[in-house]
């Protein structure tokens, strides 16, 4: 018979003998399978998980993108819903202002990352596949190139005239002409691009002549205060005022939702005037000349600005502000009968400043064609005026000094089109 502490022996050997039991049936299933597939390969390799005879395919954890990637500018390696590789993180299908892009030696784009600026504003469409194909544009291009060409008529009149040295007939205000103004320009991913812009030529001109045969036309001119004999008591006297003006500039644009442009480059801008006053007596004749050039060399900046206003209507904004140094130069000749009483020349280098201000309507007539008509205001000063280098009272000094104090304003209209392609 046995005791009371006999029972935890014999529970102890038969769970002792369980367990035993299991492990040895463990240890033989692991050493009969691993003896079914000594011959294979095991684990993961090559994307493909091997078990016995079966193969199941499967991912690396490290090729999809997580909030844990912040920084990286890699795309995943595995194709993600809502995730397509460059610029996820711009707005709806690249909508937004990219950061950097490369184009890696496996013919791949990296992704654009965080919004930014290094793209030069909006993505453009890309395709799904990340390789390159026939059909892949790089996610950080903003849109394809374009070129455009302007040319406008412009119809200006510089704010002179009205001068005289006669008391007996003067000179009206100058009437306006017609010139041109020719840009050509280029934007190469829809943000930076060039243009260069030619104005003009422009020729204004005065003349008017007084006819009295029985004499009596008299001038304001006068040596050491005595009236000059061939300008006094003559028969027939005539002034004539003319100026000319043209511009040649080059710039770097910077383009923004294509309705602003930005503009800084270097501009010439030449402007030449003559003043001539020629008088007969019944016995000599007297004349007076003055010639002025301005040779305008500088940078300015500039802006342009459109505003819808219809669906293939909008109002513009042109606006131009330009330093400049001005080579100037000047030339007087003044003759009574057979003496010449003074022949003189001057030329001097002082800042000049260029404003332009011009508004107008455009039309839309198709992808590549628009028009457009508007209102110029140009404001030209510290240039040399012909008529101001010379004074009523003629002596040693007339036209040793140059004067490069003079303003002039231009007023107009312009019209024109533009194609762009």
């Amino acid at each position: 018979m046995k005791t009371q502490s006999t029972y935890p022996r014999v529970l102890m050997t038969l769970l002792s003998a369980v367990a035993f039991s299991i492990a040895s049936n463990s240890l033989v299933s692991a050493q009969t399978l691993a003896g079914q597939n000594s011959g294979a390969s095991s684990g993961v390799a090559n994307g493909l998980f091997t078990h016995g005879s079966e193969a199941f395919r499967v991912v690396d954890t490290a090729g999809y993108r997580t909030a844990g990637d912040v920084g990286s500018h890699a795309p995943g390696l595995v194709q993600q819903v809502g995730h397509h590789g460059a610029c996820s993180s711009c707005g709806t299908a690249c909508g937004g202002s990219c950061g950097g892009s490369a184009f890696t030696s496996a013919m791949e784009y990296s992704s654009c990352g965080s919004c930014g600026t290094a793209c030069g504003g909006s993505c453009g469409r890309r395709s799904s596949a990340l390789t390159c194909g026939p059909n892949f544009t790089d996610p950080c291009t903003p849109c394809q190139p374009y070129r455009y060409i302007s040319i406008e008529g412009l119809y200006m009149a510089p704010d002179i005239g009205s001068f005289t040295l006669s008391p007996n007939f003067g000179l009206s205000d100058m009437d306006e002409e017609l010139g041109t103004r020719i840009t050509i320009g280029a934007v190469g991913d829809c943000v930076n691009g060039y243009e260069i812009s030619f104005t003009g030529p422009f020729e204004w001109d005065l003349a008017r002549q007084i006819n009295s045969p029985g004499g009596g036309i008299n001038s304001f001119l006068s040596q050491t205060g005595v009236a000059l004999p061939s300008f006094t008591d003559a028969v027939s006297q005539t002034q004539t005022y003319s100026a000319d003006y043209y511009s040649l500039e080059a710039n770097k644009t910077l383009v923004g939702w294509e309705m602003a442009k930005l503009l800084i480059g270097g501009r010439y801008i030449n402007y030449d005037e003559d003043y001539n006053y020629f008088s007969t007596t019944a016995t000599q004749t007297g004349s007076l000349t003055s010639r002025t050039r301005n040779d305008l060399f500088g940078v300015q900046v500039g802006m342009d600005l459109l505003y819808p206003i219809s669906r293939h209507g909008f109002t513009d904004i042109r606006a131009r502000a330009g330093l400049y140094a001005n080579s100037a130069d000047s030339n007087v000749l003044v003759r009574d009968g057979a003496s010449t009483l003074a022949r003189a020349g001057d030329s001097t280098t002082d800042l000049a400043g260029m404003f332009e201000f011009g508004s107008g309507i455009r039309y839309q007539l198709g992808e590549i064609l628009s028009v457009r008509a508007g209102l110029e205001l140009w404001y030209l000063t510290g240039v040399a005026s012909a008529p101001n280098q010379v004074r009523p009272q003629i002596n040693s000094g007339t036209g040793r000094s140059i004067d490069t104090d003079n303003d002039i304003l231009f007023t107009g209209i312009s019209f024109g089109t533009e194609i762009r392609y």
